[in-house]
């Protein structure tokens, strides 16, 4: 608007109303921010005295601090104000999300039509005003976990984008819960009667103890820390890979794979072995007994149509037993998932089903299908995978009794961070993910990807061949994207058709089914050739 205005008198008024907006908002924010702090307080055990406390720091916190504040946003930025700080706002793990380093974020309250794009001109940087993902005004302001001491060396960092922290909730925000599940938006929950009766308890040492004797549990094998799955039924594009370099699954008794554990431990040159068996009849008095008094009322109410969350029956729970520095690679699940810590410590890197294509997943015919094949543990040559800088991870440092959402088609990379790290999780599956609307949702879309590729591969006979065609494929859009951009740096602007590069007869008919499914759901060309593109680049290489 400011852009577009020739009236210096005008755009002089418009100016002022635009300060005074965003001054305006600034306040609100910090009145937001303290009654959701408050709320909080509230709710917690000697809430009085902690209430009584925050209140004076406050007081001292907020004297005179919003006038700097708004004056810092309407210049593009926020700084530490005398006596305000993002840090000063960190106590009980609670710091709010619409206040950051790198400027006011409007996630805590957006009015219709009022839109961080217009705020460019005249000095209104939009980085300040840009929500980082989708959220809602209610859960705008929940706390955020952070990590407590420096990170193990074995732990994966980012050198592009530092993660951001999974926001906390507390057990007994039941509204609050239900409509973070709702969004299928991340979270940790904290103070959690989920497992209470097993958290500290099930450490390794019990399990051996009291687990079932004649019980075989699920064991991977990995000649490395880095469990990265494999699965030779679904080699069907016959992929070669190097044999040390996936797991191997076991079927062991719990006392044998605490023997392989301990070996592992005091040998480096021994195979590392993970537990990650489901939890089934005859597995022990003990463990059935902790078992059952676990909040069955409160995971089953989930499923329920009052819920309105649109999930199905609990499928089943998987028990985790692993070793410090165990890790399972950068995947996705098809149901969703609830994580709960039970002894010891896990780190869990997050991405968006938004960042699919930056991930570079797996073909769906590769015995890694739903992995990233980035490799994080060389680290990722961004030369040959430059979506990946785009990625935004967030990061969740799980301690005993937490729980932690992990939505369907969600990202995510586990780090044991500890020696008795045992995890339990409750998968169900997802009813309403079944049905698609338009426009599609970033979850609609990895599911579209993955039927679109499995239905190309079976249009031109599977196997082998459609790894070929895919491949070919894959080669003719990056051919094509680059001389679009050629055309596109040499006049400003211009189209180029992305299958113009000669294809072979098979990768042609895949091309063209590819484009006639597509043209169900997209509504140009060039968005469906862009579709495919981003489907196949850097995948198939």
């Amino acid at each position: 608007l400011l852009a577009a205005c020739t009236s210096a008198r005008l755009k002089g008024v418009l100016t002022a109303e635009l300060r005074v907006a965003l001054a305006e908002l600034a306040e609100s924010a910090v009145d937001l921010t303290d009654l959701r702090r408050l709320q909080s307080l509230a709710a917690r055990p000697y809430s009085r005295k902690l209430l009584e406390a925050e209140s004076r720091r406050l007081a001292s916190l907020l004297d005179g601090s919003e006038a700097a504040l708004a004056q810092a946003a309407v210049e593009g930025f926020v700084e530490a104000a005398p006596g305000f700080s993002p840090s000063g706002f960190s106590p009980s793990g609670f710091p709010p999300s619409g206040f950051s380093p790198s400027g006011l974020s409007p996630s805590g309250f957006s009015p219709i039509g009022f839109s961080p794009s217009g705020f460019s001109p005249s000095g209104l940087s939009p980085s300040g005003l840009s929500p980082s993902g989708p959220s809602s005004p209610e859960l705008s302001s929940p706390g955020l976990s952070s990590p407590t001491g420096e990170l193990p060396e074995f732990c994966w960092r980012p050198e592009h984008k530092q993660p951001l922290a999974v926001p906390n909730l507390q057990w007994g925000e039941d509204s609050l819960i239900l409509s973070r599940l709702k969004q299928g938006e991340t979270f940790i929950l904290k103070g959690s009667r989920l497992c209470a009766p097993a958290v500290r308890l099930w450490t390794p040492d019990y399990l051996r103890r009291h687990y079932g004797e004649g019980v075989s549990c699920t064991v991977f094998e990995s000649d490395d820390s880095e469990f990265r799955y494999w699965d030779d039924c679904k080699n069907l594009g016959h992929y070669a890979f190097p044999a040390g370099a996936h797991t191997r699954q076991l079927d062991l008794s719990m006392d044998e794979f605490f023997i392989r554990s301990a070996r592992a431990k005091a040998d480096p040159t021994a195979p590392c072995v993970y537990l990650q068996s489901s939890l089934v009849e005859g597995v022990g008095a003990q463990i059935v007994n902790d078992f059952k008094q676990f909040d069955w009322a409160w995971a089953k109410s989930l499923s329920t149509p009052s819920a309105g969350l649109g999930w199905g029956a609990l499928t089943r729970n998987v028990l985790f037993v692993g070793s410090r520095g165990h890790t399972t690679p950068a995947h996705f699940d098809e149901q969703q998932n609830l994580l709960a810590q039970l002894s010891g410590r896990k780190r869990v890197l997050l991405w968006r089903p938004s960042d699919w294509t930056c991930l570079y997943p797996h073909p769906v015919l590769h015995p890694c299908d739903r992995q990233s094949s980035l490799d994080f543990k060389k680290g990722v040559d961004l030369t040959t995978r430059p979506r990946f800088q785009d990625a935004q991870a967030f990061e969740a440092i799980l301690e005993p009794g937490e729980v932690l959402y992990i939505p369907q088609y969600w990202w995510h990379r586990v780090e044991n961070l500890d020696d008795d790290c045992v995890t339990v999780n409750f998968w169900y599956i997802d009813v309403n993910a079944r049905n698609i609307t338009l426009p599609l949702s970033e979850t609609a879309h990895v599911a579209l990807r993955r039927n679109i590729e499995k239905m190309l591969s079976d249009h031109v006979g599977g196997g082998p061949i459609a790894a070929r065609c895919l491949a070919k494929l894959a080669a003719s859009f990056k051919i094509a994207q680059g001389a679009l951009k050629n055309v596109q740096g040499a006049a400003g602007v211009g189209e180029t058709d992305i299958g113009d590069p000669p294809l072979s007869a098979d990768t042609e008919k895949m091309l063209e089914y590819a484009r006639g499914l597509l043209r169900n759901v997209l509504s140009t060309e060039a968005a469906i050739d862009q579709w495919l593109y981003e489907l196949t680049a850097g995948r198939f290489d």
